[in-house]
């Protein structure tokens, strides 16, 4: 978290938001401006109503919003990407029915066994075939020297094919 904090700081100080892609490719942007706030009187039926409302946004970036919402945004973004990947292996393994909520993933019954499997196969390939914080770091920062990557822990990425237990 601090680590992602910090490229987005990073960014901040450059006028810029922090950009990636997520496995899926899908072009990810943790952009907060300043709303342009305006007020608008609406009169019908001889009753007046007075509403503030946002019209676009102002050039100013919200830097503590920003900096705040970069850890869970990149999280986010790197659950919808196993979310894609597991529904459309699991279409291209026939089971066709899948219910997705936010971040939680379901199947009728008689495909829960094969689902799990497809489940937990692509969260592993998420992190065994590439670095998705080596990537935000990529995207954001020209000298990878300024923000060397944190030190991995001894978790083999593909050992949770064998969990018993997985969520999601």
């Amino acid at each position: 978290m601090k680590y992602v904090r910090a490229l987005a700081l990073y960014r901040f100080n450059r006028g810029k938001f922090l950009e990636w892609r997520n496995p899926t490719g899908f072009p990810c942007a943790n952009m907060y401006h300043e709303p342009n706030v305006i007020d608008i009187d609406l009169g019908y039926g001889g009753v007046r109503s007075r509403y503030t409302v946002a019209d676009g946004a102002l050039p100013e970036m919200k830097r503590d919003k920003m900096l705040n919402a970069a850890s869970p945004n990149f999280v986010h973004s790197l659950d919808s990407a196993h979310l894609i990947r597991t529904v459309l292996t699991a279409n291209r393994e026939g089971i066709r029915d899948v219910l997705t909520v936010h971040d939680s993933l379901a199947c009728l019954a008689p495909h829960a066994q094969l689902f799990g499997q497809i489940k937990r196969r692509e969260f592993a390939m998420l992190y065994a075939v590439g670095d998705p914080l080596a990537a935000l770091r990529n995207a954001n920062v020209d000298d990878p020297n300024l923000y060397p990557l944190p030190k991995r822990g001894n978790l083999d990425p593909l050992s949770v094919q064998r969990a018993e237990y997985f969520s999601m």
